[in-house]
């Protein structure tokens, strides 16, 4: 078992004077839990109709009906609307299928993925497209971040020309651009902060529900609407750079690391702090999270991984096999997670282990440093990218203890930021001049600081963008 630490968590002295806070889902999301893996959450359906349906108010005031009878309203139109979904429609041309067994495996297929337990292989089944989509004109300098919506729409972008830019995934085109000094000196005014203090925006993160973006503008965090890129708040906290941000999924739970080596949980819901989580010994270089209520973090040259559990106030220490910065962590699962070091080796862990089930060494070619990682949640198929513009796309076999390579997409610059779409059409991958949080080598004169859609085929039902 990995090594657990009680009592490392530091959180502020009127935190520890009131009753811990539980952080609420979105206010569109039910509380409470299904039954059971049959069952579908009323509340969610009602949500879910209200969205895709226009309301007449005044034929909803003279409609009068018990809370069965809506129930039961809702349902069917929630039925209707899967039955028009493109997904429904093609696996119906199979004649084989029994109709009603197709929508009772699409609602126990949307009931696991809300839960974080749907699982999908895609890793035997993908090929890519050469009508590659390169987004270009946006950045000036390196790009350092990047994050992409949940349903594919959109891909935001930040580098160290200190803007952000908003992509659409199908056109291909910046929809906005905004420069983050100038409304973060707009936005500041009645605060105290000190503008100059504050340097290159390193880190980007995005609610799954698409309400906020969160940058990561040196000591502060700034929130932002994603339709306008408008501020809507400030957060101040970090005593160094941030150096990454992550949502927890279904959630507005903000985590932040920093080179201050403290990871900060923040409550979006209510704009505020909740806890700092002490433990590295040296600067953080990564940290993600997914469903439930704990993030996964890299020391860098403290040569560990930590997995901080929130409700139990503690965390499980993980060792790397050999002195080197682990500068890269994804989460497969809630028991497994991935992580890359610059001596160009791949690991894949379990959570209940403190050594690594199974290193891939020199990954991208002897001396080539990993620079980033990308993964589907809760599948076989995870991509890792380095300084020499080659991409891998790797698959994870079902008993967890090998790493087999599949395909290789190769450009040229470093490859900063990568992430796939949930359903496995296209990766998304921030290609720069420079490695995002410093110059250690030269500037690569010959890439550009660009963004590229790298199509993905699946061999069965053929989905691309």
């Amino acid at each position: 078992m990995a090594k657990i630490q009680n009592k490392s968590f530091a959180s502020s002295k009127s935190s520890r004077m009131k009753k811990k806070q539980k952080h609420s889902k979105f206010p569109n999301k039910i509380d409470s839990e299904v039954s059971s893996d049959d069952e579908l959450d009323y509340d969610e359906i009602n949500n879910f109709s209200e969205e895709k349906r226009p309301i007449d108010q005044n034929q909803e005031e003279e409609f009068d009906e018990s809370p069965q009878e809506k129930k039961i309203r809702l349902a069917k139109e929630y039925l209707a609307q899967l039955e028009t979904h493109d997904s429904l429609k093609n696996e119906t041309n199979d004649n084989s299928l029994d109709h009603s067994n197709l929508i009772s495996n699409h609602l126990k297929d949307i009931l696991l993925e809300k839960k974080g337990k749907l699982h999908r292989n895609h890793a035997d089944r993908i090929s890519t497209k050469d009508d590659i989509i390169i987004m270009k004109n946006g950045h000036r300098k390196s790009i350092t971040a990047l994050a992409l919506s949940y349903d594919g729409r959109f891909v935001f972008t930040a580098s160290k020309d200190c803007y952000i830019v908003k992509w659409g995934c199908e056109c291909g085109k910046k929809l906005l651009k905004v420069n983050v000094y100038d409304e973060f000196n707009n936005d500041i005014k009645s605060t105290s902060i000190n503008v100059k203090k504050n340097g290159p925006i390193n880190a980007l993160a995005l609610s799954s529900d698409y309400k906020f973006l969160a940058s990561g503008f040196s000591l502060s965090i700034l929130i932002w609407n994603p339709d306008s890129l408008k501020i809507i708040h400030t957060f101040s906290g970090h005593r160094d750079t941030v150096t990454g941000l992550v949502f927890r999924r279904s959630f507005h739970q903000l985590f932040s690391c920093s080179k201050d080596r403290m990871i900060k949980v923040w409550n979006l819901d209510e704009m505020n702090y909740s806890e700092s989580l002490l433990g590295h010994h040296d600067c953080i270089t990564a940290i993600d999270a997914y469903v439930n209520e704990k993030c996964l973090t890299s020391g860098g040259r403290d040569g560990t991984i930590r997995l901080w559990k929130i409700p139990e106030e503690s965390n499980l220490i993980y060792l790397a096999d050999k002195i080197s910065t682990i500068d890269c962590v994804k989460m497969i699962n809630d028991n497994h997670f991935i992580s890359a070091s610059d001596d160009g080796s791949i690991s894949l862990w379990s959570t209940n282990k403190k050594k690594p089930l199974t290193t891939v060494f020199n990954a991208h070619g002897d001396g080539f440093w990993i620079t980033s990682l990308a993964c589907i949640k809760n599948s076989d198929l995870f991509a890792s990218g380095s300084y020499n513009g080659e991409i891998i796309f790797w698959k994870i076999h079902a008993c967890y203890k090998k790493i087999e390579k599949k395909m290789v997409y190769q450009i040229e610059g470093f490859v900063n930021g990568m992430e796939f779409d949930q359903e496995c059409r296209f990766l998304v991958a921030a290609i720069s001049q420079e490695h995002r949080l410093g110059r250690w080598f030269d500037r690569n004169i010959k890439a550009k600081n660009v963004v590229h859609i790298i199509p993905i085929l699946l061999n069965d039902d053929q989905k691309s963008i």
